[in-house]
């Protein structure tokens, strides 16, 4: 997201949960505040599944070459 919305936010971050399909969406002004949800999150998922995290990151180039890869 380039331009920025009506509160100044810049950036899309999703976190998906894939054991438990769970969903989160945060909008951020900056890549700073992009690592703060991150580490809000892994927090908030911890608590809800009762166990640690298993924690990755794919950037969208990533998923766009998995995607590729997987369909052959």
């Amino acid at each position: 997201m380039s331009p920025q919305d009506r509160n100044g936010n810049r950036y899309l971050i999703d976190f998906v949960g894939h054991s438990s399909n769970y969903v989160r969406v945060f909008l951020v002004k900056n890549k700073v505040e992009a690592t703060k949800k991150f580490e809000y999150f892994l927090v908030f998922f911890e608590k809800q599944a009762g166990r640690a995290a298993r924690a990755g990151t794919k950037s969208d180039k990533e998923k766009k070459k998995a995607k590729r890869k997987a369909s052959g």
